[in-house]
């Protein structure tokens, strides 16, 4: 557990809310025997914070997929941590660029985050499946809201697949899930993908500062 600077959030550059924001990382070597066919690594959880773009009782699934043993591969790693907050009615650039220690090539773009365990009363650390249904089950969107659309149809969210910049804008407060996916391909084929689900919280900045006129000497 880290305490870590907030990220701007866009609108005057020095602003930022004042939070205590926390990263957390959980790790542990498994070894596990060889396999031909990989293995499927999932982690549910139940619910989200009530984002203004999904429908009531959304929960949310990690997972990640080891390919087969005969093909040696490291996924891309996120760089930064990401901006939590966004200000309303400014457009902004985020990145969600990743380091690729293999060298594969790797395109970016905006899908529908995970879903897990809807329902009522859901348990908030539900156990795992017994099996595991693919493909995994993906979140609903309320009405005016979609994976290319996350805030909405006067909103702006667009993602340049090669460099991993983000491009976002909306006009409402209130929280909204995104997900960020990294295709990797290596001699142009696909060999895995990795995923951020983020939450972004848009709330009222500070207005910009006007430009000022500067004169050369």
């Amino acid at each position: 557990e880290v305490k870590v600077k907030v990220p701007s959030g866009g609108g005057d550059c020095s602003f930022s809310p004042q939070v205590d924001f926390r990263q957390y990382v959980y790790q542990d070597t498994i070894t596990l025997p060889p396999s031909q066919f990989g293995y499927h690594l999932g982690h549910p959880r139940c619910c989200r914070n009530r984002p203004a773009n999904l429908l009531p009782s959304m929960g949310q699934f990690y997972y990640a997929y080891i390919p087969p043993t005969k093909r040696k591969n490291t996924s891309p790693d996120f760089n930064s941590v990401p901006a939590p907050y966004i200000c309303k009615g400014d457009t902004i650039d985020l990145s969600y660029q990743t380091f690729e220690p293999d060298g594969d090539s790797l395109a970016y773009k905006l899908v529908r985050p995970y879903n897990c365990c809807q329902g009522p009363g859901a348990s908030p650390k539900p156990g795992p499946p017994n099996t595991l249904q693919l493909p995994l089950q993906k979140v609903q969107y309320r009405t005016g809201y979609a994976a290319s659309r996350p805030f909405g149809s006067n909103g702006l969210a667009t993602i340049n697949s090669s460099s991993g910049v983000a491009t976002l804008s909306a006009s409402s407060n209130g929280r909204y899930a995104i997900a960020v996916e990294i295709q990797e391909f290596r001699d142009g084929q696909l060999i895995s993908s990795t995923r951020r689900d983020i939450q972004i919280i848009v709330i009222d900045c500070p207005p910009n500062s006007p430009p000022k006129d500067t004169v050369a000497s």
